[in-house]
């Protein structure tokens, strides 16, 4: 008996052993690194019942059992393998899941049909050059695929490829160059001053040429400043601490070949030019060297073309101002190129100051802003006008005005707006400052009557006459007061106070020696509420006195409550109609007595109002 218990123990103990061993983890991947969308294919190489592996791919969707898997977005990714049963077991790989970058690298040509790829890109493992006529080659990141050579000229195109574990499965960038039995010559096709220390040079090129930008020195002497290669046709160098007012240089662009560092031919020179400019008698004169083998001078004023000329040394420019700046340059055309030299300022002799302005007034439009207007004038020799704001007899500000008759400004607070209007010429000198002052209006409630004052008006060479418009509550004209005389400064009105919740007032001033109308600003004055309340009545039936009735004017909404001694409500009314007939609002009289009223509303301005107070009920 004890034999066969320790055979069944025996043979328990290999049986689980076996099934341990048989699910063991393990799988293979694909690929472990690449670009996404990345798919990863997993061999399984467990023995387990594949019933019983389950993948979780580390993108947050947890196990399943599929076997392929596609990384959308990059990043470090964990796969793991789980082998189910009462034992289970793992295994796990990493997944380097990159975004496809675009390849940096440049293309050098060379003499003899040549061209040097230069890599400067280092995301990728490998990198794989096809050069567009059979040849690929495949570098390591860091190096360099070296010289390759064409059996033909003409254009190619070189397409490099980034690998990942030695796999394209990322993208590739293309581009295209001629090549050249024989290296062709950049060209020189703008050189120009930009300062009093620096110039622009600008050249024409093929794109992957090398060349030296040179500069001459002393006599037929050149020295390299740098050396340059394009991807495309052009480009441009700024050259700094070039004192073009004082002193010539000339370039030129000599053509290097990269594969044998040797130099092979130079473009032509290109050199700056420079002018005298002096002013005199109204003249601005403008002075040059000839240039060689220049095709034309042309002659630019404050950036504008002024002039075309040939195989001259001297402009004079008299379609000038007195006192006006200008600024001018030389242009110098060649057949292929374009020199342009510093720009340079002079100011002309001063003359005459500008007439004054005409008619000059001030009016509040609708929108509440003061628009300031005046004649224009025929003094050739002004240049901008100006206006100086002053509020309260304060200068506010000073502003510019060009093309136009007129200026706008608003009206922020109450107070006096005055304005000077002069015309400035080239020189800064100043004509007679002309002044306009608007009218401007407030009003307010005294007892029964209305009081307006205005600030005095000043305009049209003091011609003038006031008016003042009444308007009632629909906006239509109802009377008008006046004229004042020009010193009238105030104006009561004592029959506002009607059935009307409100006025609205202006001045109207008239050019009375001309064409012409000013206003002030609209003043609108609220009527207060009115209201009357009794002290008592008497609720007998005789017909007289036997309810309580409001009188009130000038509200919006009003409402009304009446409380006992002991503060509870006995009757309410929104609508003056509805007369206290001194009952309860369950229809029983109320004893005689005193009551508390209190009477809220909303007067014709929106705002709110309360009265409280006492009435007697006497029976």
């Amino acid at each position: 008996m004890m034999m066969r218990v320790l055979f069944l123990t025996l043979f328990f103990s290999v049986y689980t052993l076996s099934l341990t061993l048989a699910q063991e983890a393990c799988f293979k991947v694909n690929v472990q690194k690449g670009c996404e969308p990345l798919t990863v294919v997993v061999t399984n190489c467990s023995t387990a019942d594949l019933d019983n592996i389950t993948y979780d791919y580390g993108a947050g969707e947890g196990e399943i059992p599929d076997t392929e898997y596609t990384y959308e977005e990059p990043g470090v990714y964990t796969i793991t393998q789980y082998v189910g049963g009462n034992n289970t077991d793992t295994k796990s790989l990493t997944i380097d899941v990159k975004a496809p970058q675009e390849i940096y690298f440049q293309m050098r040509l060379c003499q003899g049909k040549k061209v040097n790829v230069l890599l400067d890109d280092t995301y990728y493992d490998q990198y794989r050059i096809a050069y567009g006529d059979g040849t690929v080659v495949e570098v390591n990141s860091g190096e360099q695929p070296g010289t390759h050579t064409y059996s033909t000229e003409g254009e190619k195109r070189i397409t490099v490829q980034g690998l990942f574990e030695g796999t394209a499965s990322c993208g590739s960038t293309e581009k295209s160059m001629e090549v050249y039995e024989i290296l062709p010559v950049p060209e020189i096709h703008r050189l120009e001053a930009l300062s009093e220390n620096g110039l622009r040079l600008g050249y024409t090129t093929v794109p992957g040429l090398v060349f030296a930008l040179q500069e001459k020195v002393g006599s037929g002497t050149y020295q390299t400043l740098r050396t340059l290669s394009e991807s495309g046709s052009s480009g441009a160098v700024t050259l700094n601490d070039k004192f073009t007012g004082q002193k010539t240089y000339c370039y030129r662009l000599q053509v290097l070949d990269p594969c044998t560092d040797q130099q092979v031919t130079t473009s032509e020179e290109l050199c700056s030019v420079g002018f005298e400019l002096s002013s005199k008698d109204r003249i601005n004169t403008l002075e040059w060297q000839a240039y060689p083998g220049a095709q034309r001078y042309e002659i630019y004023r404050d950036e504008a073309l002024l002039a075309r000329l040939e195989n001259a040394n001297q402009y004079n420019d008299e379609e000038v101002l007195c006192g006006k700046t200008y600024t001018y340059f030389l242009k110098v055309v060649l057949e292929n190129a374009e020199v342009i030299s510093l720009k340079k300022s002079i100011e002309t002799a001063k003359g005459n100051p500008p007439a004054p302005v005409n008619q000059a007034y001030a009016s509040v439009t609708e929108d509440g802003k003061i628009k300031v207007s005046w004649e224009e004038d025929s003094s050739p020799s002004a240049e901008e006008k100006k206006v100086n704001i002053y509020w309260n007899n304060v200068l506010q500000e000073t502003v510019t005005i060009n093309g136009s008759n007129s200026i706008s400004v608003d009206a922020n607070a109450p107070g006096s707006y005055c304005f000077e209007i002069f015309q400035l010429d080239g020189c800064g000198q100043e004509s007679e400052k002309v002044s306009a002052c608007a009218a401007y209006l407030q009003g307010q409630k005294s007892g029964g009557d209305t009081r307006l004052s205005w600030t005095a008006f000043q305009g049209w060479d003091g011609t003038f006459a006031h008016y003042l418009e009444v308007y009632d509550e629909q906006g239509s004209l109802w009377r008008t007061e006046g004229p004042f005389s020009s010193g009238a400064l105030q104006f009561t009105d004592p029959e506002s106070n009607l059935e009307a919740s409100f006025h609205k007032y202006r001045l109207r001033i008239e050019n009375t020696a001309g064409s012409g109308t000013a206003y002030s600003n609209w003043v609108e004055i609220q009527e207060p509420v009115n209201l009357k309340v009794p002290e008592a009545f008497s609720p007998n039936g005789d017909g007289l006195n036997d309810t309580f009735v409001l009188f009130a004017k000038h509200f919006q909404a009003i409402h009304l409550r009446i409380y006992d001694r002991w503060g509870n409500e006995v009757f309410a009314s929104s609508e003056l109609e509805n007369q206290w007939d001194g009952n309860h609002t369950n229809g029983q009289p109320l004893p005689q007595g005193g009551y508390t009223y209190l009477i809220q509303g909303i007067d014709t301005a929106g705002k709110g109002f309360s009265r409280k107070g006492m009435v007697m009920i006497v029976r």
